[in-house]
């Protein structure tokens, strides 16, 4: 049995027994499965970022997110008022000026949420006069817990955040608590009643761990399955001998890593990555990680189906109204918390879903003929400067 065959066999039944004499198949067998889970034991966030295409997805969506840029906007609810882009917060344009600046901040903080659920940052580490933060610095959100406080002079049962000192701390004094205003708190996946939100390594960690069982029977496969090659001698053999001294060429392999045999050389050829089915096996857990990570197979390497620029754009709108939506909005309600009241924050993602070039002309043209923009507005879109003379269709509104 294969890669191909056992993969395809998940969605099956488990059998009540499977031969376990060849090494392969004690690794393939249903029982060794559960048994190789169990010795994997709990799969925490470096160890997933190793497993083929789950830390890809993970820093792509980061990525995407990080590529938009937050502004803030007033009355974005009233339908009667028009859209006002008021200027940006220091925050927002940099929310921790002591380290690498916007995009890596973002990128950061949505890692954090996909791998726990939950992205956390100081907001009283650096106020404006009324009180709002000028920094963000992120806590890891390992060390940040929701708990009834401690305190003297606290109301009974009164909940917050409780941080824990950082991983090899010294010098520290224990926990410290932090009131629910003074902490920003994106989450997603939060169960009903709850405080913290679930990531990846809490919703999928049966997943992870079948992973790192798929990745372990993949060397198994390379080092156990039977090489290609072609054995020559020039004494002559019928084919019972010759499958005598193939068989005893490959368990020699197997024992001593070594096939020296009297008059009779083997000459090993490449190995077949199809054959092996490690193709199929690489396969599985990069759909598995699509799945996971909520990225199309196809931005993972996963082989598909011929593409064209219809389904690639499909496919790339539904990942940006899903997938980033999910991250985007939870960020969106806590930035806005951070900024002053009356105001909302807000992504400007036009740049990611705009259309190509053609297309965007297209309807430009169509726009025009119908009067519905003027080729300044059109210009304008297209952030191109004014026409130095009289547009092309009389009017002037493009002059100089």
């Amino acid at each position: 049995m294969m890669f191909g065959e056992w993969i395809h066999r998940l969605s099956e039944p488990a059998p009540e027994s499977l031969p376990s004499t060849d090494p392969l198949l004690r690794w393939l067998s249903w029982d060794d499965v559960d048994s190789e889970a169990a010795t994997v034991g709990w799969v925490s966030r470096e160890r997933a970022e190793g497993l083929p295409g789950v830390g890809r997805g993970v820093r792509l969506v980061s990525a995407v997110l990080a590529q938009m840029q937050p502004h803030e906007v007033r009355n974005l609810w009233d339908p009667d008022t028009p859209l006002v882009v008021l200027p940006t917060s220091p925050v927002l344009r940099d929310p921790d000026p002591a380290w690498h600046g916007y995009s890596t901040w973002m990128a950061a903080a949505v890692a954090d949420m996909q791998w726990h659920g939950n992205c956390f940052a100081d907001r009283v580490a650096a106020p404006d006069r009324l009180g709002y933060p000028t920094r963000l610095p992120l806590i890891a959100p390992q060390r940040v817990s929701w708990d009834r406080s401690t305190a003297p002079g606290r109301p009974p049962g009164w909940m917050v955040y409780v941080v824990a000192p950082p991983a090899g701390a010294t010098g520290t004094s224990g926990r410290v608590e932090v009131d629910p205003d003074d902490m920003f708190h994106a989450a997603v996946d939060v169960p009903s009643g709850k405080r913290m939100g679930r990531g990846i390594i809490d919703s999928y960690q049966a997943t992870l761990r079948l992973m790192v069982v798929v990745e372990r029977a993949t060397f198994v496969v390379m080092r156990d399955g039977k090489p290609a090659g072609m054995i020559s001698t020039d004494v002559d053999m019928d084919s019972d001998e010759l499958a005598g001294v193939k068989a005893a060429l490959i368990a020699g392999v197997r024992r001593d890593g070594i096939g020296a045999m009297v008059r009779a050389t083997f000459n090993q050829m490449s190995w077949n990555a199809q054959d092996l089915a490690l193709v199929p096996a690489r396969e599985f857990n990069l759909r598995l990680a699509s799945d996971m990570v909520g990225v199309p197979p196809y931005l993972l390497g996963v082989p598909s189906e011929s593409r064209v620029y219809s389904n690639n754009e499909g496919e790339w709108s539904n990942f940006l109204k899903v997938t980033i939506a999910r991250y985007q909005l939870p960020l969106q309600d806590a930035l806005t918390r951070c900024v002053p009241r009356g105001r909302d924050v807000r992504f400007n993602s036009d740049d990611l879903s705009r259309p190509d070039a053609a297309a965007r002309w297209a309807n430009w043209k169509i726009a025009r003929e119908i009067d519905a923009m003027t080729i300044g507005e059109i210009r304008q879109e297209e952030q191109l400067g004014p026409l130095p003379g009289p547009a092309s269709d009389g009017t002037k509104e493009d002059a100089a």
